[in-house]
Formats: C-alpha cells, structure tokens, sequence
C-alpha cells in the first residue's frame, strides 16, 4: 500500500512530537468510552491510519502530524462517530488532511483500519457531492500540483471525497 509523508509547514511539523491525547481504537468501546468522559454523542476526529493499519483518532483541531507523530500514515483525514445506545456509527469520513494530502487511493486502508477498530464505514448511497457513486475509492488521479503549505510537489490535495451516511436511503 502507498505511504504518505507530511508535506506540510515546518511549523506545524514541529507540532508531531505535541503530548496530545490520542486513542487507538480496537472496538467501539473505546470510543463509547471517550464519548462518556467528554459527554458528548456527537464525535469529530481528526485520524490518521498508521503504517501498520491501526486507526488513531485525536480531538479535530490536533493537526494529522501529531496525531500521526510526525509518522507516514496510509490514510489522514477526518471523521464523524455517532455514539448512540446501541450502536457506535461512523457518520462520514473523508481524506482531507492537507498535511498529508492522501489520494483516493488510501480508501481500501482506512476502511480496512475501521474494521480492526469494529466499525464500518458509512454506507456509499451518498458523496459530498451527492452524486450517490461509490466512495472514493473508485477514482483516481495522475495530476501533481502543490499542496497548500507543502515543501514540495506532492498529490492534488482537492482530490477528495467524503463518505457520509444517508437516512433517507437517497
């Protein structure tokens, strides 16, 4: 599988070695857990999919570098958990990170991490877009421009998609 390094500022790289609190997920009730100690059901993460394929989540304003410690990831971007009676529920994920700038390419991992951490991705009925294709995953991109931030030419960071739950089945 591809790896991604940070290509973001300097200044925020040097924010990969920040005591921040992460959490590793092996099943949902880790993060029910994290939901009662913060009393909220409604969750925003920042993640990143390590080089192993574990799953880490970090508060949604710690920056992808120090959720990963400054590490290449397989995946970055952000998600929503919905933590409710019965069920712990990915509500939508995506793949933005500009510090990582992960290619639609990282889907097969993420979705793969969100397994070992007993989840499941939100059902594909629906894209940012809602153009009601399939996640991401499906496309791909050869073009190369420069990532906001970024030292170096890396992967177009606009190339992103967003799985997101549809209740009404649309």
């Amino acid at each position: 599988m591809r790896t991604y390094r940070y290509v973001g500022s300097e200044e925020i790289a040097r924010q990969a070695q920040a005591a921040i609190e992460r959490l590793q997920p092996t099943a949902p009730a880790d993060i029910r857990a994290w939901s009662a100690r913060v009393k909220r059901s409604a969750l925003e993460f920042t993640y990143i999919v390590d080089t192993g394929g574990n799953l880490w989540l970090s508060d949604r304003r710690t920056e992808h570098v120090a959720c990963a410690r400054g590490a290449q990831v397989l995946g970055a971007g952000e998600i929503e958990i919905a933590v409710g009676p019965d069920r712990v529920t990915v509500a939508s994920i995506t793949n933005q990170s500009t510090g990582y700038c992960p290619e639609p390419d990282c889907w097969p991992a993420v979705r793969d991490a969100l397994a070992r951490a007993g989840l499941e991705p939100p059902a594909p009925s629906r894209t940012s877009s809602g153009s009601g294709v399939a996640p991401p995953a499906a496309a791909s991109t050869s073009s190369r421009t420069r990532c906001p931030n970024a030292r170096a030419v890396a992967p177009t960071c606009p190339r992103r998609g967003t799985w997101t739950t549809d209740p009404g089945g649309t």
